[in-house]
């Protein structure tokens, strides 16, 4: 599956049973938010991390990650989402001010890799 249909799955799903005048037409903050929402809402991530959206064509989607951390004077913000064996990456931010922020939020494929930290402790 490409990056460009996964995008336009989301707004498919986003859409689905919406007037024609409150539809997007994009991957916006709002229409993001519910998405990232739906994958795992703060009542079920406890019970299970893994929450599907049925609505994607190409099959359920399940929350991997969700990350924040960071970055200068604001809080970088990114989930990663799995559908079937692919892995995406959406990125956003965070600000006291404005909450969530995902306009701009482009899903793009990741993979997973494994590396080796090593860290110090007093004895």
């Amino acid at each position: 599956m490409s990056v460009t249909n996964i995008k336009q799955e989301i707004v498919d799903w986003y859409n689905e049973g919406l007037d024609e005048d409150d539809q997007i037409t994009y991957l916006g903050s709002y229409s993001f938010e519910e998405f990232k929402d739906s994958l795992a809402t703060k009542e079920y991530k406890e019970k299970n991390p893994a929450i599907t959206v049925p609505l994607l064509e190409s099959g359920p989607a399940f929350l991997v990650e969700d990350v924040h951390g960071e970055d200068g004077d604001y809080e970088a913000r990114y989930i990663i989402f799995s559908v079937g064996d692919q892995l995406f990456q959406a990125n956003g931010y965070y600000s006291s001010w404005d909450g969530d922020n995902w306009d701009g939020a482009s899903p793009f494929e990741v993979e997973a890799y494994t590396e080796t930290v090593t860290r110090y402790r007093s004895k």
